[in-house]
């Protein structure tokens, strides 16, 4: 997949889909009132290739709204993985003068960052050092893709509530709008935001998985980068002791 296709998907299905739920009740709720323009195919066309490339513009403000209240501000992000690395904090002496912990969490993660990668840049196995950047950025990469998605969801489920609320101002209005068929309406709209609910929990629940997911695979792997030594000097001791209680057989 080349890179204009990736951010295309990537941007795209989080702003098309913000599209669509947000337009599904204005045709639902309004559709007598459309259906009093004419449709012109070209125009109509020309309409939905316009909201194709609006819909990816859309994604990729989405995007950044998710990385800067969730990845910026959140001074957990990088918690969990550095609890799975044994002795982080000399680890991070030893590159910065920056204390761990004490309170800047964008340093400790751009340091944490940083002796990640020194980490991955001290495998002599290249094959084995593209799985692992690989698998990362899989991994971080389906983040912020779920990331962007939940924003998407919350940010239509807002503006379906205004939309309700303007369909229920405007069948005040209406003194010819048929009782039952408001209530019909109403219930459908409603059931229409428990769906976008559903979703959105869904999401999260995948959002939640892979976020743990990466913590585990980047702490556990950079305890192994810069612990390997130590790794190796443990191990040799315990082949020191198994060797020493081995009683000599005559």
């Amino acid at each position: 997949m080349n890179f204009d296709t990736k951010y295309l998907i990537r941007w795209g299905i989080p702003g098309w889909v913000f599209i669509m739920l947000i337009s599904l009740p204005i045709l639902f709720l309004y559709h007598d009132e459309l259906l009093k323009f004419k449709i012109d195919i070209s125009k109509t066309l020309g309409l939905f290739v316009s909201l194709a490339f609006f819909g990816v513009t859309i994604g990729y403000i989405m995007q950044q709204i998710h990385f800067s209240n969730r990845w910026s501000k959140n001074k957990q992000i990088i918690d969990e993985a550095a609890r799975m690395t044994n002795a982080v904090e000399e680890h991070v002496k030893g590159v910065s003068l920056h204390e761990w912990g004490e309170g800047d969490h964008h340093k400790d993660y751009y340091v944490f960052e940083y002796v990640w990668h020194r980490g991955l840049l001290k495998l002599k196995d290249a094959a084995q050092r593209d799985y692992i950047a690989d698998r990362y950025r899989h991994i971080l990469s389906t983040i912020h893709s779920l990331g962007t998605l939940r924003v998407s969801l919350v940010i239509s489920i807002v503006i379906n509530f205004v939309t309700l609320i303007k369909y229920n101002f405007d069948s005040y209005l209406n003194q010819t709008l048929n009782p039952n068929m408001y209530i019909f309406n109403l219930v459908i709209f409603l059931i229409y935001f428990g769906l976008i609910g559903w979703l959105f929990k869904v999401v999260s629940k995948g959002y939640e998985h892979y976020s743990a997911n990466l913590n585990a695979f980047q702490g556990y792997f950079l305890n192994e980068l810069i612990n390997w030594n130590t790794f190796k000097e443990n191990e040799q001791l315990q082949e020191n002791d198994d060797a020493d209680e081995i009683e000599p057989s005559y």
